[in-house]
């Protein structure tokens, strides 16, 4: 697939038993991983769950996700490998990296460049899951309101 631009909508995905699943999550499993926090500075504000993994410096070869212990999240779990399925149709690859990401209210995260060897060569989806219309995304010369699907 040759994508051209920035920003690219590649669909709409249901998320309202994610919205769900978010919502009642206790505040500690948002604390179980912190590597993502304690690497990158400019996501030092943010909490995440992680659902699959690959490692920052792979650049093609062998396929081999980190071992994530998802038993205290498994419908979330669930939940989001329908949609891990669907991008994997879509771009007739693997998903490497997925995780949820909290920003919370008065937080931010900092302008940055994302220099990993995995980042540079992947396609990147951001799917808003609760959001407002003052989150945007910035690529190049592009600024999106994130809460348009993308």
């Amino acid at each position: 697939m040759n994508i051209n631009g920035s920003f690219l909508k590649i669909g709409i995905f249901e998320i309202n038993n994610i919205i769900s699943l978010i919502k009642t999550l206790p505040q500690d499993i948002w604390n179980i991983s912190t590597s993502r926090q304690i690497t990158y500075n400019e996501h030092g504000e943010t909490e995440s769950i992680f659902i699959t993994n690959l490692k920052d410096d792979w650049c093609g070869g062998n396929y081999n996700l980190d071992n994530i212990d998802t038993t205290l999240y498994a419908e979330l779990y669930e939940a989001t490998v329908k949609i891990i399925r669907e991008l994997e149709n879509i771009f007739n690859g693997k998903v490497g990296k997925s995780f949820y990401v909290k920003l919370p209210a008065g937080n931010t995260v900092k302008p940055h460049v994302d220099l990993s060897k995995y980042l540079q060569g992947v396609h990147r989806c951001h799917i808003p899951i609760i959001t407002n219309e003052e989150v945007l995304l910035d690529r190049k010369s592009t600024r999106l309101n994130s809460s348009h699907g993308y």
